[in-house]
């Protein structure tokens, strides 16, 4: 069978007169934050995997594809609420095309953006960050488009305050 790659290709030409039209509002979903194109969304594991109520997981989402991401948002603490406090912690694009990678930027091909999270869990009783997902709108498809990650698992650790609660003559390991 025949192989299809993509290749970024640039030419100038005469001024264009475009029409730009905002993406329907029938159909819309809540997450949609202005990704026109098509697209594919990733998370992280969360880091660490193990923490205690106020402390800090990790976590990175990041959205590739083609098609327009230029001030797209991913909202994260309007998504999990008042049970966890969400810090975001940067924003990276790709670069544009012919520009040099500085060290330490991330090599990942294409038009993508990513966002990275410091999350804290607020109670003993949260052990997974909600479904967390991506909307954009296909103009060629006339159709919006909703991706999804599952439940990100993690274990918040609070086992001292239910052995304290069993029994007060108990030792206790410290960390």
């Amino acid at each position: 069978g025949a192989r299809l790659a993509w290749r970024d290709a640039f030419a100038r030409s005469a001024p264009l007169a475009l029409e730009v039209r905002e993406p329907p509002l029938e159909g819309r979903p809540a997450e949609f934050s202005g990704a026109v194109g098509r697209f594919a969304f990733e998370g992280s594991k969360p880091t660490p995997d193990r923490v205690r109520v106020g402390d800090a997981i990790y976590l990175t989402f990041v959205v590739s594809g083609r098609g327009f991401l230029k001030g797209v948002d991913l909202d994260l603490q309007a998504r999990l609420g008042d049970r966890f406090r969400v810090e975001r912690v940067g924003i990276t694009d790709s670069l544009a095309p012919g520009a040099e990678r500085p060290p330490g930027f991330p090599d990942r091909a294409g038009l993508w953006r990513q966002w990275d999270f410091k999350v804290y869990p607020q109670a003993t009783d949260c052990s997974a960050i909600p479904p967390v997902g991506f909307a954009w709108y296909d103009p060629e498809a006339r159709h919006y488009y909703f991706i999804g990650k599952d439940n990100i698992v993690f274990h918040t650790l609070f086992w001292p305050a239910i052995l304290m609660g069993y029994d007060e003559d108990l030792v206790l390991p410290y960390d």
